[in-house]
């Protein structure tokens, strides 16, 4: 993380002086979950999302000190994700949280997944895809919070994606 502290210096208890440390997050936390809305316990479906990236992501910027404000480069890039597997069995997968500079510009996210369905003894008997679907616009990122980003993928079901602000 990426961390920052104005010194501020107060003479009002002379002779000494007393320096406070304020420190402030300067960085946007995103944790990227997946979710399988499958009935885990009837069914024996493995899902793959086989891409998923953020879009409009600063790749640079400044920070003003002074006025505690990020100025963002002009350059926006994709933030490609780590292929991520759920198997029936798993409600949720947590990946590793990425942090991203903030800025004024919404950050979209694009998922692509393969859904296979198996058998008790491992024969696939179903497989769909390359299933894909693209949030535009899903949220500003600002200084100092956390975002948890959710795709639920669930058999028969749209790709469905939230976006939530963590304390």
């Amino acid at each position: 993380d990426l961390l920052c502290d104005v010194v501020t210096i107060d003479n009002a208890t002379a002779p000494y002086s007393i320096v406070a440390f304020n420190y402030t997050h300067l960085l946007s936390k995103v944790k990227f979950s997946v979710k399988n809305t499958t009935d885990a316990a009837a069914t024996n479906y493995r899902f793959v999302l086989t891409s998923a990236k953020l879009t409009n992501v600063y790749e640079d910027g400044v920070y003003n000190v002074n006025t505690d404000t990020w100025t963002p480069g002009a350059t926006m890039r994709e933030y490609v994700l780590d292929n991520l597997t759920i198997n029936s069995a798993a409600t949720q997968y947590h990946s590793q949280e990425v942090l991203l500079i903030p800025g004024s510009k919404k950050v979209g996210v694009y998922v692509k997944a393969n859904i296979e369905a198996s058998s008790d003894n491992g024969t696939t008997w179903k497989v769909i895809s390359d299933v894909e679907k693209t949030f535009p616009n899903v949220v500003e990122l600002e200084k100092a919070k956390a975002y948890n980003f959710i795709v639920e993928l669930g058999v028969g079901t749209e790709i469905q994606f939230t976006a939530t602000t963590m304390p």
